[in-house]
């Protein structure tokens, strides 16, 4: 497998997660941060306390309707990258102050 290598760039990021800037990336990395859980799973395994509690310090919805892009339904971030770690090197991590959703 081949990767192609940019200078940099920012990892996406789904609207509760950090953000990660990153120097020397392999574009391919920036597809391995996504769910762990489906939609459907994620409204039925979380709650609104658990949202709310995994939001807190974000300006955002704290209704049922955006159960599914709670941060519970998404890799641990740090985690993605750390098992990058020989892959790149992070510059910063970005928290989301705020989330429009629906």
């Amino acid at each position: 497998m081949s990767y192609e290598t940019i200078d940099g760039g920012l990892v996406p990021i789904k609207a509760w997660t950090v953000g990660v800037p990153v120097e020397d990336l392999a574009r391919e990395q920036l597809r391995q941060a996504g769910r762990v859980m489906s939609r459907g799973a994620a409204k039925k395994a979380i709650t609104l306390e658990q949202h709310a509690a995994d939001t807190a310090g974000t300006i955002c919805r704290q209704d049922a309707d955006v159960l599914d892009e709670s941060p519970r339904a998404y890799k641990d971030l740090s985690a993605v990258m750390s098992a990058q770690s020989e892959l790149v090197d992070v510059v910063h991590e970005l928290r989301s102050v705020v989330c429009v959703k629906g």
